[in-house]
């Protein structure tokens, strides 16, 4: 759980009230709309597929710790700042077969 939150359910309506704002604040709020709020019942958490993953959240965390620490940028920025940090592309064994174990299906 994150810090701060007390419990899933108000992890997850925290989660979804910043995805809003970020989306309302780049004219996204229509997509927001059709294509998130329909789903936020049906939030399910799993376990990071590899240590990568984890390794990837973690950097992740401290450029937005320090980020925010050096004052110099808004969260919204931030998140976009996040979202051009190139990242090492799922590895290439995963195939079809493999996102679909991710997302709970049966691979052929």
């Amino acid at each position: 759980m994150s810090k701060g939150t007390a419990n899933d359910g108000q992890f997850i309506e925290r989660a979804f009230s910043s995805i809003r704002q970020v989306m309302e604040g780049d004219d996204l709020d229509a997509a927001y709309h059709r294509f998130i709020l329909p789903e936020t019942a049906s939030v399910r958490f799993a376990k990071a597929l590899d240590r990568s993953v984890n390794g990837s959240m973690i950097d992740m965390i401290r450029h937005a710790t320090y980020w925010l620490a050096a004052g110099e940028i808004s969260p919204f920025d931030v998140g976009r700042g996040l979202n051009e940090i190139p990242m090492s592309a799922p590895h290439s064994s995963w195939g079809f077969r493999g996102i679909g174990r991710v997302f709970g299906e049966r691979g052929n």
